[in-house]
């Protein structure tokens, strides 16, 4: 049963950090292009980033509520 516990523990930080890595990656990616598409003059840049970062974050909490709802019921 230790075992079982242990492996669940470590799929509940697998998926933390994959939450993480997610939220950081992409709000990186979606700031360069945004900065990318601001020098060559774009139009609906501010929309287009923050649809971006939303959903990104959408994306990471919805990781980060599975990881504590597992987290809770070991």
């Amino acid at each position: 049963m230790a075992q079982f516990r242990n492996c669940i523990e470590l799929v509940d930080h697998a998926i933390e950090a994959m939450a993480v890595v997610i939220m950081a990656t992409f709000i990186i990616f979606g700031t360069l292009r945004s900065i990318f598409q601001l020098v060559n003059k774009s139009e609906g840049i501010y929309e287009r980033y923050r649809v971006v970062l939303g959903r990104t974050l959408l994306i990471g909490l919805e990781l980060l509520v599975a990881s504590d709802i597992i987290r809770t019921v070991i």
